[in-house]
């Protein structure tokens, strides 16, 4: 994966990487004054998402690398030695109660927040994936949504993407 930041280009901004990407945004945005509502603000964050996306996960959806990264950012135990498999994979770690009521899922039906999915990756644990696309839905709506527009940008970003609206 790349080892571009989407905070490089602050380098007035020292990163603490144990708070949240959203943590960490709304930090530097008070500190470089972007209101909450200003495109300036949606456009900063969406970039600063995205590339933080691809520092750890990258963008080709042929990357084996980027693949095993994202099974393992969800849980996933059993890594798969092939892209195909990545794609296809059962979702094989233990999970809380509620998630083992379900069937075992694979990954291009793992719902997981893209947000969560980054810090999970920073912070080396397995992010909080949900049972379904309405609970992902209800968690993401308030404050996590990322914008469709600029994961159309990165292909394996787009793919983890799930319709919540």
């Amino acid at each position: 994966m790349s080892a571009t930041s989407g905070y490089d280009g602050f380098a007035s901004f020292d990163i603490d990487p144990t708070a949240s990407i959203v943590t960490e945004f709304n930090r530097l945005a008070i500190q470089k004054s972007w209101k909450k509502d200003s495109k300036q603000y949606k456009n900063q964050r969406a970039r600063l998402v995205n590339q933080e996306f691809n520092a750890y996960f990258g963008s080709n959806l042929n990357d084996l690398a980027a693949w095993q990264a994202l099974c393992k950012a969800v849980g996933i135990t059993t890594i798969p030695s092939s892209v195909t498999q990545c794609k296809k994979v059962q979702n094989s770690h233990p999970s809380p109660i509620w998630l083992s009521l379900i069937p075992f899922q694979l990954l291009k039906k793992v719902y997981v927040n893209i947000y969560d999915l980054i810090d999970a990756a920073r912070l080396g644990e397995v992010a909080r994936t949900f049972p379904n696309n309405q609970q992902l839905a209800a968690y993401t709506k308030p404050n996590k949504v990322f914008p469709k527009r600029e994961a159309k940008l990165n292909k394996l970003l787009k793919f983890m993407l799930r319709h919540i609206f």
